[in-house]
């Protein structure tokens, strides 16, 4: 026998109303929010579903609620921080290269002392790409004040 169902809006979720059409849910099934996106929350970092309203809103299923004007600045928040911390690895990469070539080159281990004198180089010079990008878009990292 089929059960047809279909979602009715209450003040906390939504209610399930089956009739005899189609299969009643399933206990843990829970009914869509909105249109399935490729996005997901800066916050929680959940998929994104496109809600149904008038104008374009999203909603995690935690509940973060975003407009797009606020969900690209998110983004470009955590871009941000994302490069300033990727700087920040490159520099203490290539302090560690820096050091370990000193360290290889007292001891008489010379190819390794190169290796990790390429280590330095190439790490310094992704540094300055990066630094000088952050630099040009006048982007200040944060304190995390």
């Amino acid at each position: 026998m089929s059960r047809r169902c279909r979602r009715r809006p209450t003040l906390c979720a939504w209610r399930w109303t089956c009739s005899s059409t189609t299969p009643a849910p399933v206990s843990g099934d829970t009914p869509p929010l909105g249109t399935a996106t490729n996005l997901t929350c800066p916050e929680c970092h959940g998929s994104l579903v496109e809600m149904p309203a008038g104008s374009t809103r999203y909603r995690c299923l935690v509940g973060h609620a975003w407009t797009p004007d606020a969900l690209l600045d998110a983004y470009g928040g955590g871009l941000e921080s994302a490069m300033w911390t990727a700087l920040r690895t490159l520099d203490e990469k290539a302090a560690l290269s820096r050091h370990m070539a000193a360290r290889s080159h007292d001891v008489g281990r010379v190819l390794m002392a190169d290796r990790y004198a390429n280590q330095e180089e190439e790490a310094l010079v992704a540094a300055d790409v990066l630094r000088k990008y952050l630099l040009r878009r006048g982007m200040r990292e944060e304190t995390g004040a």
